[in-house]
């Protein structure tokens, strides 16, 4: 596999960033999950004060626990971390932003409903901070920033000034959040409606990367039925519909089957999944028969070619892969004869 954090290699600097606490705040991850985090990181200390005595624990402050405590050490994670890691894994952000996000504006309220203008000024401070670097993060994006930062902009002017006009308004709140919404949701609608996203290494955006991601080859998708068909008939539910070196190869026929698949090597093939001594119990406990290519192990692949029988399926050998029936060999350990058959 690549080296972490190497050059232009999937999980390096262009894709991630370098490491540094700023990671989530620059280009190339602050348009991927970072819309809302100055508000969640705002709105976890505002919280904390307008949540008051902290001690006996309030369901206010177990949840301020929960959220800070997901949000604080995997961003930490992921703002640090040299290691190899992809944008996608960002998605693990998102639950503690919204909740964050959320628990700011509670917060503000609380404040606002003893002192109004404290109240007023934190909220302008707090959607004024998110705003701003929304906008400023947008701009890599010239086709749409104008529009998202001028809506962007009113609806901030809007709630601020509906907000000081009168006490308590639920547009005003609205409009608020609104401004903060814009942006994300532009991207998100970007994202979806992407005509040619990258489907192996997916990420927000408008870019069309056009990555295979993990599906069989032309070739090995013309026989997939064929191949399926003859594994579920040949193979009991509940047990492995069969092996495979790496994740990418299995992917298709778990979704196809919702049937477990065994992946020796992890997603991309060199993990220490299982050793040859658990292949053999997997194949003797009649959990796993059948076992498609061979794997980047040399020990499993010299098992596997050695105990196992070659089964013909058309459209493989133009696939460069090899389906192995492992099942005899169990039949015939019993009775103490092993050998290949072909």
């Amino acid at each position: 596999g690549p080296p972490p954090g190497g050059g232009n290699l999937p999980g390096g600097p262009n894709e991630v960033g370098a490491a540094g606490l700023a990671r989530l705040f620059t280009q190339p991850l602050a348009s991927q999950a970072s819309w809302l985090l100055p508000a969640a990181l705002l709105g976890l200390a505002l919280a904390a004060v307008a949540a008051k005595r902290p001690w006996p624990l309030t369901e206010q402050h177990q949840s301020l626990l929960l959220w800070g405590g997901w949000l604080i050490p995997a961003g930490l994670y992921f703002s640090l971390t040299t290691g190899l890691w992809h944008t996608y894994y960002l998605i693990m952000l998102g639950p503690p932003i919204a909740a964050l996000a959320g628990a700011a504006i509670w917060a503000i309220g609380r404040i606002a409903a003893e002192r109004r203008w404290l109240g007023w000024g934190l909220a302008a401070g707090l959607t004024g901070v998110t705003a701003a670097f929304e906008i400023v993060v947008f701009q890599q994006y010239p086709a749409y920033a104008a529009v998202v930062t001028a809506l962007t902009v009113v609806a901030w002017l809007a709630g601020l000034g509906l907000l000081a006009w009168r006490k308590r308004s639920g547009l005003a709140v609205a409009l608020l959040c609104a401004s903060l919404a814009i942006a994300p949701l532009t991207m998100s609608a970007l994202t979806t409606f992407n005509p040619n996203p990258d489907a192996a290494l997916p990420k927000a955006g408008p870019e069309s990367n056009g990555g295979a991601g993990p599906i069989m080859s032309q070739d090995f998708a013309s026989t997939q039925q064929t191949l399926l068909t003859f594994l579920q008939d040949n193979t009991q539910p509940g047990s492995y519909l069969l092996a495979t070196n790496d994740a990418n190869l299995a992917a298709p026929f778990i979704l196809s089957t919702n049937r477990p698949v065994l992946t020796f090597g992890g997603f991309i093939g060199n993990d220490n999944v299982v050793s040859v001594d658990k292949l053999a119990q997997l194949v003797s406990s009649g959990q796993l028969r059948y076992v498609l290519g061979e794997s980047q192990k040399a020990d499993l692949s010299a098992w596997i070619t050695g105990h196992c029988a070659t089964v013909s399926v058309d459209g493989l050998a133009q696939a460069n892969l090899t389906l192995y029936d492992c099942g005899k060999w169990s039949v015939k350990r019993e009775t103490g004869s092993v050998k290949r058959e072909t």
